[in-house]
Formats: structure tokens, C-alpha cells, sequence
């Protein structure tokens, strides 16, 4: 039996193991007092529990079933009653951010989608999602990189036939105010 599968994780017992798919009950570890996530207040209850099954994989690449043991509480302060957060696993998903991850790095390897869905024991909709999920980040991240004041200009790299350099040229015609063109002696 593994020790650990992942950070704030503790096994209760492993249930079955195969050298595809392996299935173990699980408990969350809360570290700290939990808060409320409507007030922040510390005066909670303990409501009741439940079970969340989670596809996930390991450090060492082996695939897991998590069936994990939950709770829910109910805060003494505002009457909310909310459900534990879980490290690495979104709300309403059943599939931990990890095991996203390779289902993205397979797509990357030119696998195609119905190979993957059939290899990690998912549909075809949640591969896809996942690659989406990916990609809608990383154009995300693309979007808010910073645009450089001149696009396609390298300051002393590129002459013009007068010896002087393309940036050069557009700081001379932009000093002027003459027009926002870039002027060479190209006849262009």
C-alpha cells in the first residue's frame, strides 16, 4: 500500500489494486481551523459527511480512484452550511487538477482524443474540456503579456540605404511631427 498519494491526503485503506487502475478510501486532512466562506467566522459545526469519488494519479504515474471521505459544516454565526475544501481537486469535478494535466500532456503527444478518453477511463466531453481549460489559460496569460511601443523593429539591425537605422529614422520623422510613417531613402 503507497504511503502517500498526494499532500493532504490521508489512506484509510486500499480497496483494490491492478496495474492499470488502483482503488483507495482516502480522508481529507483540514489543516487549520476551517472558516466560513460567507462570513470567515471560526464557529462552525460539523453538519454531516460524504463520499467524492476522484479520478487522480500518483507521483509515480500510477492511476488512482480516490473515493474521499468529506465534510460539510454549518457556521454558527450566519447559518451557512458549505462543504470542505479539497487540495488539488476543483468544485465538481471528478478529476484532480493532476490528472487534467496528463490528459493535456497526452493531447500534446499527438494522441488523439478518443485514445486518451479510453486510456484514462474518461469520456472524450471531459478531454476535451481539459484541453480547453489549458489553452483558455494560457491565451489568457498571452493576452496580458505587455505590447512593445515599436512592433517588428530592431533598433540597429536594420540600415536603410542612408546608413542609418530604421529607429533611428522613426525617432528623426517622429521628432518632426512631419507624419507617423516611417520614411526611408529606399524611394519606397
Amino acid at each position: 500500500m503507497p504511503s502517500v498519494i498526494f499532500k493532504g491526503y490521508r489512506i484509510q485503506r486500499t480497496v483494490s489494486v491492478s496495474q492499470t487502475y488502483s482503488e483507495a478510501k482516502v480522508e481529507a486532512v483540514q489543516r487549520g481551523a476551517p472558516r466560513c466562506t460567507a462570513c470567515g467566522s471560526l464557529q462552525l459545526t460539523h453538519y454531516d459527511s460524504y463520499e467524492r469519488r476522484i479520478k487522480h494519479i500518483s507521483d509515480n504515474g500510477a492511476k488512482y480512484l480516490l473515493v474521499i471521505k468529506c465534510k460539510r459544516y454549518k457556521c454558527k454565526h450566519c447559518g451557512r452550511v458549505f462543504r470542505q475544501e479539497l487540495e488539488g481537486i476543483l468544485p465538481y469535478k471528478r478529476i484532480s487538477e493532476r490528472y487534467a494535466n496528463m490528459l493535456v500532456a497526452e493531447y500534446n503527444k499527438n494522441v488523439c482524443n478518443k485514445t486518451i478518453a479510453h486510456e484514462y477511463r474518461v469520456s472524450e466531453s471531459t478531454v476535451e474540456r481539459a484541453i480547453h481549460k489549458r489553452y483558455s489559460q494560457k491565451l489568457k496569460e498571452q493576452l496580458n503579456y505587455e505590447c512593445p511601443s515599436i512592433i517588428g523593429m530592431r533598433a540597429a539591425e536594420q540600415e536603410t540605404s542612408n546608413g542609418k537605422g530604421m529607429y533611428e529614422e522613426y525617432k528623426r520623422t517622429e521628432n518632426n511631427d512631419e507624419t507617423d510613417e516611417i520614411r526611408s531613402d529606399t524611394g519606397v
